[in-house]
This record gives structure tokens, C-alpha cells and sequence, in this order.
């Protein structure tokens, strides 16, 4: 209908779908995702990290 993808075929539950290049180019949310939504991750992983190295200073300080 739309010309994003080709069933190919279905039988019994099971289904053979072809991406079609308009599908391949679409993007669900028109490319406006912002920088904290792209990199959440990194950004959780990067505080994480820096949490962790203080904690671990400040006890290293605390216990000499």
C-alpha cells in the first residue's frame, strides 16, 4: 500500500517480507532525535564511570 515493504509470502504464521529502497530510506521519527536521546548510553555509562571514580577516590582518601 504504502510502498515500504513486499509480503512475499505467508503460510501458517510464518511470513517472508522484502524491504523495498523507500522502505530502506524512512525513518519512523523524521531524523529529529535529540543529542541526549542518541547518546543515552554513553551519557549513563560516562556517569556511571565518574560516580564510581569518585566513590572509589573517596574511599581510597578516607581509608589512608
Amino acid at each position: 500500500a504504502s510502498g515500504l515493504i513486499n509480503l512475499r509470502f505467508s503460510e501458517g504464521g510464518e511470513y517472508c517480507l522484502t524491504v523495498l529502497p523507500k522502505g530502506r530510506a524512512w525513518e519512523a521519527d523524521g531524523g529529529k532525535i535529540g543529542f541526549f536521546a542518541r547518546n543515552r548510553a554513553l551519557i549513563i555509562t560516562g556517569v556511571c564511570a565518574f560516580a564510581g571514580a569518585a566513590a572509589g577516590a573517596f574511599l581510597a582518601g578516607a581509608l589512608c
